[in-house]
């Protein structure tokens, strides 16, 4: 192999490594930045779905409690139902002590058991409890007897648990959110690379080029003049 083509075979090799390296770094940054910006942007839209629900779980539970207490269940019923219009709320089920769906806004979930681990969480502590799943968020909210359902139920005792109402809210939004998120960030991961990939063949291609026009000008001329003078000689 020619002196001029190891000297641009070996210039050609080490500028690519090192183009390499600063493209893989910045393809590293780039890519993590924006993973922790999508991130983020899920983050604000879970936040504002969840405080949306919240909102529209105080609202409801403001409408039905006072048909609840009052034990006006046809009322309440009819209230139920009526909240199947509401966007977003799959369901709000009435569960009695024993964490059975006595009344829904879905009649066909009317006897269903709560889910196996809730009756501990839901019916034995006076607070609101949220469970999420794959596909909705719930939300528990306890009844503690109070002075006006003893006229009903004389059995019962003030303060104590004897139900609850479970609002259950789509979480589509924020699912369609992370699919279109996660779509965005393999798209621009894949630019980036591909970015990084033409920066680099670019680069060693310009090098190239440049090598060969001063190589053959600045060494390889003046080469091939010393080796005719030289053979002038013999």
């Amino acid at each position: 192999m020619k002196l001029n083509a190891k000297l641009i075979l070996s210039l050609v090799v080490v500028l690519t490594v090192t183009v390499a390296a600063a493209q893989a770094v910045q393809y590293l940054w780039t890519s993590s930045l924006v993973s922790k910006i999508n991130d983020h942007n899920l983050e604000l839209i879970r936040g504002s779905q969840e405080q949306q629900a919240s909102n529209l779980s105080v609202s409801v539970m403001r409408a039905i409690e006072g048909s609840l207490v009052r034990g006006e269940m046809e009322k309440f019923t009819r209230l139920l139902h009526s909240l199947n219009a509401v966007k977003g709320l799959q369901e709000v089920s009435l569960f009695d002590a024993g964490g059975k769906v006595t009344h829904s806004s879905k009649p066909e979930f009317i006897g269903r058991q709560m889910a196996e681990g809730l009756e501990k969480q839901v019916l034995t502590l006076p607070k609101e409890y949220n469970r999420e799943t794959a596909e909705s968020l719930e939300i528990y909210q306890p009844h503690q007897v109070v002075s006006d359902c003893i006229r009903c139920h004389t059995s019962w005792k003030i303060d104590e648990i004897r139900g609850a109402t479970m609002l259950r809210f789509s979480k589509e939004a924020l699912i369609k959110a992370q699919h279109e998120a996660t779509e965005a960030l393999a798209a621009a991961k894949s630019n980036s690379l591909w970015s990084a990939l033409l920066s680099v063949a670019a680069v060693v291609a310009i090098f190239v080029l440049g090598m060969l026009i001063t190589v053959s000008k600045f060494v390889g001329r003046p080469m091939g003049k010393l080796v005719e003078m030289l053979e002038q000689y013999d």
